[in-house]
């Protein structure tokens, strides 16, 4: 046989080996959930509008996928598992808080993004209540203008966490007669208890109230009562 003939063969049987079509462009059609928060793993499932292509060899029971099909989300790259007709799923672990594009690469060359984002978002923590205050007077007796006296006040306190520092607030007394305030002292630190305040009026009057108020604007008055003019 001449060597002509032999490569004019040669050129027959090549052109008869069958070629592999080229590979679609996909497009991914749902991605479910989309949402996550970022102390949760999700399952995510992802639907194409393709399958993946796979390799025939018929002295195997069964054919092959090409390449690993992948999702990336963010900085994650997450292994895909075909469940059949274009379907996918990945198990995505916590992510930090943003906005992420969902992409597909199917290990054949073949990629395709998401239009839109997958969402995490951080936990919210539950607000733990708030200790607040409030107060009783304990009963004023009539008065002597100048005179010092005692203003005892019972302080109850609300809403303290267990093991948490104890409430320590700050509150303002002031004494008025007639509208017009006539005395005032800072109050602090407001605690849980009894607390005494010395109280001094420079005026005489049948009718005197002593009032409490602290930051968060909680009030209590005391009785009305009255002060008597100076013995001297």
């Amino acid at each position: 046989m001449s060597k002509r003939f032999i490569l004019v063969l040669a050129t027959v049987l090549s052109a008869c080996e069958p070629t592999s079509p080229p590979l679609q462009a996909f497009h991914i059609l749902d991605v479910a959930p989309l949402t996550q928060k970022t102390n949760e793993s999700k399952h995510v499932r992802v639907q194409l509008d393709t399958d993946p292509a796979f390799l025939v060899d018929y002295g195997e029971p069964a054919a092959r996928m090409v390449g690993q099909p992948r999702m990336v989300i963010g900085p994650r790259t997450i292994p895909l598992t075909y469940l059949g007709h274009g379907l996918f799923e990945g198990y995505v672990e916590p992510l930090a808080p943003s906005n992420y594009i969902v992409g597909v690469n199917l290990g054949d060359g073949r990629e395709a993004t998401f239009a839109t984002p997958y969402v995490v978002t951080a936990v919210e923590e539950p607000e733990l209540p708030v200790a607040r205050a409030t107060y009783d007077f304990a009963r004023i007796d009539p008065q002597v203008q100048g005179r010092p006296f005692t203003v005892t006040i019972t302080v109850n306190v609300h809403g303290q966490v267990e093991g948490a520092p104890p409430y320590q607030g700050a509150a303002t007394l002031t004494v008025h007669t007639g509208g017009e305030e006539i005395f005032r002292a800072s109050v602090e630190p407001v605690t849980a208890g009894k607390i005494p305040i010395e109280v001094i009026i420079n005026r005489s009057g049948d009718d005197f109230v002593a009032k409490i108020e602290d930051a968060t604007g909680e009030q209590a008055f005391s009785n009305a009562f009255p002060v008597a003019p100076s013995e001297s």
